[in-house]
């Protein structure tokens, strides 16, 4: 079983968070107090979730998986993947 606890401060990707499990999961996580990075197709759907979250601009990003330079820019982006 997952203990949320074990989540606090922790920085955590979550792809495809504009879909429904995305969102949910990015809800339940930042609630236990980790530091959210969201990836998603849909800009303005993206930034609808990431407001809501609280999550700063430059923790989200725009990435279509099929496009190796897009994965490459956020993977380089996030501090704790370098």
């Amino acid at each position: 079983m997952l203990h949320m606890e074990n989540i606090k401060h922790k920085h955590i990707l979550i792809t495809g968070a504009t879909g429904g499990i995305g969102s949910e999961a990015a809800k339940l996580l930042k609630q236990s107090g980790a530091e959210l990075y969201l990836s998603g197709r849909d800009k303005s759907k993206l930034d609808e979730l990431a407001e809501r979250l609280e999550v700063p601009a430059s923790q989200r990003f725009v990435v279509d998986f099929e496009q190796v330079a897009q994965i490459e820019g956020m993977v380089s982006s996030i501090p704790s993947l370098r």
